[in-house]
């Protein structure tokens, strides 16, 4: 058992990988923002850490034991902000999504540090991931 969550391009960022479910929903606007997934037994924590209501966003993922879970599930609403804080800390794995598909990922030592390099390096291969597809697109039609 890993503590890490496997994420996979092309994937839902609240399932974000084949094999992954939805367990619980702690907060959601247009789509699940915070949240739990189960992944081969295990659980993680899911949280959209910007671009809530853009078509490119960022999410984090980590591993939560019994415990904690218990401890998101219970929280009074003044409480909720510091126990997704507490619980979003350690290893993890941080995504860019597009139009609520994961394009790239990155292995994170620890969630609690200055992600913006990280933040930056996911941008830019989102980035170039989305010209492949254009330069692709561009292909099929000049073809047809």
């Amino acid at each position: 058992m890993s503590d890490l969550a496997e994420v996979q391009p092309g994937t839902r960022p609240w399932e974000p990988a084949r094999g992954a479910s939805l367990a619980v929903v702690l907060h959601r606007y247009d789509r699940p923002l915070i949240g739990t997934f189960d992944q081969h037994g295990t659980h993680y924590l899911f949280r959209c850490l910007a671009g809530e209501v853009e078509r490119a966003n960022f999410w984090s993922y980590v591993r939560v034991d019994p415990d904690q879970e218990a401890k998101l599930a219970d929280v009074s609403a003044e409480l909720f902000d510091e126990a997704i804080d507490e619980a979003s800390q350690g290893p993890g794995v941080l995504a860019i999504a597009v139009d609520d598909r994961i394009v790239a990922s990155a292995l994170i030592d620890d969630l609690d540090i200055d992600l913006s390099p990280v933040i930056s390096q996911l941008a830019s291969r989102g980035l170039a991931i989305l010209r492949e597809e254009e330069a692709a697109l561009q292909e099929v039609a000049a073809a047809v």
